[in-house]
C-alpha cells in the first residue's frame, strides 16, 4: 500500500471563515462567523479567508519535528483501515499492536511506512492544512463557534460537547439528524466513540467521516464559542492563540 500525494491521505474539509498568521489558522464557525473574523484580522498582520479548508491528520513521531498524515493502517491480523475511523482503533488497540503499519506522507512528501511504535501518541494528533499560492502549511491552532445564541463570555468547550457542537454548526442539513441521535446517545451515556461505532453500518459513510473528523479535531485544538456582537474586545484574548511558522 503506498501513499503518492497529499490527496491520497485521509481528510476533513470544513466550509469556514478563517483568520491566519504565517504558521497557523483559526476556523471560525457559526452565523456570526464573518463578524468575528473581521473583528480578530482588523488592524492586525493578520490573513482572512472564507472557503473550504481541507485538513489533514497527523501523527507526530520520535525522530523529526513534523507529522506523518496518515492516509492508511493495515493491524497485526492484516485487517485494512483507511477512513478517519482508524484514529479511534488507534486510541483503543495501539498498545495491544504497536506492530501496526501506518501509510502515509510527510509535509516534505517522503513516504514511509511505520509501526505505530514508532509515533509519539502521548501527544495529540495535529491538523495541518495546506494553503496555496504560495503554499504553505498552517497548522489549526483552534476553532471559534461565533454564534448570537450565545452569552458574551467566551466558554471553552471540551470532549465530545465540543465535537457535538461545532457539528451542529458545521454539517450539512442532511447529517443533522444523525449529530442529533449522537447527542441523545451521548446524552444516554454512550461514549461518542462508541456510538459512532454502532451507528457506522448502516449510515452515509460522508457523514460517519464527518463526525469521525470533528471528533478527531475536538481533540487535537481546543474549541471556544462566544456571541462576538456582545464580547468587549478583551474578551478575544481568550480564544486560542495563533502560533509562529514552524521550521522543519
Amino acid at each position: 500500500m503506498e501513499i503518492k500525494q497529499f490527496d491520497d491521505v485521509l481528510s476533513l474539509t470544513v466550509d469556514c471563515e478563517r483568520v491566519t498568521s504565517d504558521g497557523a489558522t483559526l476556523l471560525v464557525l457559526g452565523d456570526r462567523a464573518a463578524a468575528l473574523a473581521e473583528k480578530l484580522s482588523s488592524g492586525r498582520a493578520l490573513g482572512r479567508q472564507r472557503g473550504p479548508a481541507r485538513l489533514l491528520f497527523g501523527l507526530p513521531f520520535y525522530t523529526a519535528p513534523y507529522p506523518v498524515f496518515v492516509g492508511a493502517l493495515s493491524t497485526e491480523k492484516n485487517t485494512v483501515f483507511d477512513t478517519l475511523a482508524l484514529f479511534g482503533w488507534i486510541e483503543d488497540n495501539a498498545i495491544y499492536e504497536p506492530r501496526a503499519e501506518v501509510f502515509g506522507i510527510t509535509p516534505l512528501r517522503e513516504k514511509p511506512i511505520m509501526f505505530l511504535r514508532d509515533f509519539d501518541l502521548d501527544r495529540p494528533v495535529e491538523i495541518w492544512m495546506q494553503a496555496p499560492a504560495p503554499a504553505v502549511w498552517l497548522r489549526i491552532a483552534g476553532v471559534v463557534v461565533a454564534s448570537a445564541r450565545y452569552a458574551p463570555d467566551p466558554q471553552a468547550l471540551t470532549g465530545e460537547d465540543a465535537a457535538l457542537i461545532a457539528l451542529e454548526h458545521a454539517a450539512p442539513a442532511e447529517a443533522l439528524p444523525l449529530v442529533e441521535a449522537l447527542r441523545m446517545d451521548v446524552a444516554r451515556g454512550t461514549p461518542l466513540k462508541a456510538a459512532l461505532r454502532a451507528r457506522r453500518r448502516g449510515e452515509n459513510a460522508a457523514n460517519m467521516a464527518l463526525c469521525d473528523g470533528w471528533r478527531i479535531l475536538s481533540q487535537a485544538a481546543p474549541l471556544v464559542r462566544l456571541n462576538p456582537d456582545a464580547s468587549p474586545s478583551a474578551a478575544f484574548d481568550a480564544l486560542p492563540k495563533l502560533a509562529g511558522k514552524r521550521v522543519w
